[in-house]
């Protein structure tokens, strides 16, 4: 039987709202609200703050292979990466892909909307991550990093149905400054106990969703030009290292859970937001990713207990580490350069 997203990786949850009921009620306004005014202030103390053009996007109805040119994504990717109006002008060129009709670039609010249309029994959970302010070390303000849409489980603390069956999807925005937006989801499907689906299946159901797939190391990939453009040739080379294979490397692998009184186990400061992740190689932020793991080592006729798909944006994912880290940076620098005009004005002792 397959292990569930949150249970596998010790996702901690403190916020709950139903999807039954109003959306925007009070409790997930106060996270989502605390992050907009953070990039609100962080705008406010920029000095040349960006003014890049923000593109319209256009009405998607075609499939993958026909979605819209995304030129003014190109030029956010080639130059400023990282502003509010960058990230959005990557964000309009990515709605051709969803999860249960979530798209990447979706606020929290249309993300929580589009789940509730496609599945108003699911239930979601807003995850804080600690984020550490860049002047003010070993003390932090939480900020809604990811959310969990899920089933109501039969049992306290368990997403499983009395079935057995369970079907989870895992949003993850992207951190202040810039407003929070949907750079990576997770969707798994657990089906009800001595029910499984057999992998021809499975594999014709994302096939036609997504199209023709790239397989390496046993892994479903399907990969996107900034056009939209499927990719069906072999990925060699440099571009090999953008197919990641950790569907949540954002949440902390290996962790015990569910604890529904913490939160997320990852937090934000200048060391989470740095190092070599995959999305900081240009080659990989001109790429959007769709992935299934371990759906191309099976045979047709095998059967499975339970089916995970991923869509990510390396290009919203590098930008919005990428911003975080300068913006704590330049705090960071700020407090150090006030500490040392201060300390060179004081004088010496007497000798």
């Amino acid at each position: 039987m397959g292990i569930s997203i949150v249970g596998r990786l010790g996702v901690f949850v403190f916020i709950s709202v139903g999807l039954g009921g109003s959306l925007l009620v009070a409790q997930i306004q106060n996270p989502i609200q605390a992050a907009k005014d953070a990039y609100k202030k962080s705008k406010q103390q920029q000095q040349n703050p960006s003014q890049t053009q923000q593109p319209q996007p256009e009405a998607q109805s075609q499939p993958p292979a026909q979605a819209q040119p995304a030129a003014a994504a190109g030029t956010a990717l080639a130059g400023d990466c990282c502003s509010a109006g960058a990230m959005k002008a990557i964000a309009s060129s990515l709605s051709f892909l969803d999860l249960l009709g979530a798209k990447l670039g979706m606020t929290p609010e249309q993300a929580f909307a589009a789940i509730k249309a496609s599945d108003p029994t699911l239930k979601i959970d807003v995850l804080n991550s600690r984020l550490e302010p860049g002047d003010a070390p070993q003390t932090f303000k939480r900020v809604p990093q990811f959310a969990v849409a899920h089933t109501v489980g039969a049992v306290a603390n368990s997403f499983r149905r009395a079935d057995g069956s369970s079907d989870e999807v895992v949003l993850e925005f992207s951190t202040p400054p810039n407003a929070p937006m949907v750079i990576k989801i997770t969707r798994e499907v657990i089906f009800a106990q001595n029910k499984p689906v057999v992998v021809a299946n499975l594999v014709d159901a994302l096939r036609k969703k997504y199209g023709k797939e790239i397989t390496r190391e046993g892994h479903m990939y399907w990969l996107f030009d900034p056009a939209g453009k499927p990719i069906t040739t072999e990925v060699t080379g440099p571009q090999t290292a953008c197919l990641n294979t950790s569907a949540l490397d954002g949440l902390g692998d290996g962790m015990p859970g569910p604890d529904f009184q913490r939160d997320s186990p990852i937090g934000i400061d200048l060391s989470t937001t740095t190092g070599s992740r995959f999305e900081r190689q240009p080659i990989c932020r001109n790429l959007t990713i769709a992935m299934s793991p371990n759906l191309a080592v099976l045979a047709p006729t095998d059967q499975k207990n339970n089916l995970i798909v991923t869509i990510e944006s390396p290009a919203l994912m590098y930008a919005s580490r990428k911003n975080t880290h300068d913006w704590l940076q330049a705090q960071r620098d700020a407090m150090l350069k006030k500490q040392q005009d201060a300390a060179s004005q004081r004088s010496a002792p007497k000798l």
